[in-house]
């Protein structure tokens, strides 16, 4: 629960400030514990994720200090709880120094994350009647949403927002149809693209072979000179996907008819970027 995970974060902070320790050393199995879910349920899950670049990309986070990341955000609501608790640990692990945070002027889909969306949950984790939780369960919250709102004002979080991310074109034509936004996300040290509609337009909403190699489907985005790494996080509810091995197609054919739509499987994907 968003409580739960609020309280997990306020004890793993408090713990880092007591001993000093600027640089928390934190890993894999630290996210799996602010997340609110038993390292048994996370390790069932992560089976239905058939693509999985969670390892390239760790090893790329784990050089950075005091990196620029974007990410482009996908649904409001508690999606958006879990991005913003993904950046909280950025921040205080040190691999992250400013994180840009990509809402959309207006919803593409009615869940998208707008800057309205962002304010309301700040706002909403500050309240004493909003949640039905205890008075330690509240104040944690409120260090929390308090923490939030400190990176907000020294530009540690900048939230930003661009008609590009609800036009009609694909992420193709990022530089040529948006060349300030292109431009100043090519100065990131990591692309986090979340989501469905974010994963359709990075490879063109095309009816690739789903054996096609991830990189190839982004086109310039892979290769372009200058362009950062891409991450791709994805739960997958349509029928466009790229990267897997070949036979898994086949195999997911025999299992279910709708694997590829049902929001019940997912793909992280990576793109070392040209930088």
């Amino acid at each position: 629960s968003i409580v739960e995970i609020a309280k997990r974060i306020d004890e793993l902070v408090s713990s880092s400030t007591n001993t000093g320790n600027k640089d928390v050393s934190t890993n894999r199995d630290d996210i799996k514990r602010l997340q609110g879910a038993g390292v048994k349920y996370l390790e069932d899950s992560e089976k239905n994720i058939l693509a999985n670049d969670l390892d390239k990309t760790w090893k790329w986070i784990s050089k950075f200090r005091d990196a620029r990341i974007d990410l482009i955000l996908d649904n409001a609501g508690f999606e958006l709880y879990g991005d913003l608790v993904f950046a909280d640990w950025l921040i205080q692990s040190g691999y992250a120094r400013e994180i840009y945070l990509h809402a959309k002027p207006i919803p593409w889909f009615v869940s998208d994350t707008t800057p309205r969306d962002f304010n309301w949950l700040i706002q909403t984790l500050q309240s004493d009647t909003f949640f039905i939780s205890s008075e330690l369960e509240r104040s944690s919250l409120k260090k929390l949403a308090n923490r939030w709102q400190s990176y907000i004002a020294n530009s540690r979080w900048i939230l930003t927002f661009d008609f590009f991310w609800t036009s009609p074109y694909a992420y193709w034509h990022l530089e040529e149809k948006a060349a300030d936004l292109y431009a100043d996300l090519c100065k990131s040290q990591l692309l986090i693209f979340k989501g469905d509609l974010n994963y359709r337009k990075l490879v063109y909403d095309c009816k690739w072979e789903t054996t096609k190699s991830f990189k190839d489907a982004i086109g310039p985005l892979a290769s372009a000179k200058g362009i950062p790494p891409i991450l791709a996080m994805r739960t997958s509810k349509s029928d466009v996907i790229v990267g897997l091995d070949e036979g898994v197609e086949e195999k997911m054919n025999a299992i279910a008819e709708d694997w590829m739509y049902s929001g019940k499987y997912a793909v992280i994907q990576f793109s070392e970027g040209n930088i």
